[in-house]
């Protein structure tokens, strides 16, 4: 069946894709020539009457737009599993968890220059330590922390320009190793 915009009583188009429904909607429809559109399919708003539509120029900007936000509402869930991943320093895997720093930061400012004899690694393992050992741990665990923020800022850049197919494609991440 066809529609008509409400304002103008022009006719808009055949349904293509009718799913009968109470609330107002977005659906496909042809366009008649009478319509003047230059698209041969848009998509239009509905009403629930199902008997006139109006024209839903904005369609894909607010489309995008919701691509868009749910690519950056994605970042803050990678960051915090990226920063909780764990490290790897002086041939060893290190716990980089929210506790695990925040035991190091302990030690680093109660201890002083004062010795420090094992850390665990992130197996569990004892790991001779020395207080110089433990501040290098502590500088290539905030090392990391750096690159993640980086990675983080590179790809809210990114995700500000894309285009549809890579705003439906993307996933956070690192870029691929060549």
């Amino acid at each position: 069946y066809f529609f008509v915009d409400k304002v103008t009583r022009r006719i808009l188009g055949e349904v293509l894709t009718p799913e009968p429904s109470g609330a107002s909607q977005n659906i496909l429809i042809w366009q008649s020539p009478a319509a003047g559109l230059p698209a041969p399919e848009q998509y239009c708003t509905v009403s629930a009457d199902g008997l006139a539509v109006t024209a839903d120029a904005d369609w894909q900007a607010r489309e995008i737009n919701d691509l868009r936000a749910a690519a950056m509402a994605a970042l803050p869930a990678w960051e915090a599993t990226e920063r909780a991943a764990g490290i790897d320093h002086a041939g060893r895997r290190w716990r980089t968890t929210p506790a695990a720093l925040q035991d190091i930061r302990d030690v680093l400012l109660l201890a002083g220059t004062g010795a420090v004899s094992e850390w665990r690694d992130d197996t569990g393992a004892a790991v001779p330590m020395t207080f110089d050992a433990l501040r290098a741990l502590w500088g290539a665990c905030i090392t990391r922390g750096m690159q993640i923020d980086a990675r983080r800022h590179d790809m809210e850049q990114s995700i500000a320009t894309m285009t549809r197919a890579q705003l439906e494609a993307f996933k956070p991440g690192w870029p691929a190793k060549p």
